[in-house]
């Protein structure tokens, strides 16, 4: 935790950049994601990853990829240890 830290940058005051009436919850993790032009909002939380699917959202917010930690270590090029199982969703 130490490391990350180190590394992480805290974000205050985000705006309101998308309405999300599917789930408001999930607004304040799209409106992070979107404020700090982040490439990947990683999840597991279907109605974010549906959002994939969503034309005008990809068309809206083309630079951010929303994906679940396997499909984000596959795009990071991540090998897993010899001997390891890969750890799917159910």
């Amino acid at each position: 935790m130490h490391d990350v830290r180190a590394k992480a940058v805290h974000v205050s005051d985000v705006p309101n950049v998308y309405s999300y009436p599917r789930d408001p919850d999930d607004e304040p993790y799209i409106d992070l994601a979107i404020s700090t032009a982040s490439r990947y909002l990683v999840t597991r939380d279907k109605d974010l990853l549906d959002l994939m699917a969503d034309e005008t959202f990809c068309r809206q917010f083309p630079t951010l990829t929303i994906l679940d930690p396997v499909s984000l270590l596959r795009e990071l090029g991540v090998q897993r240890k010899p001997g390891s199982q890969p750890t799917e969703e159910p």
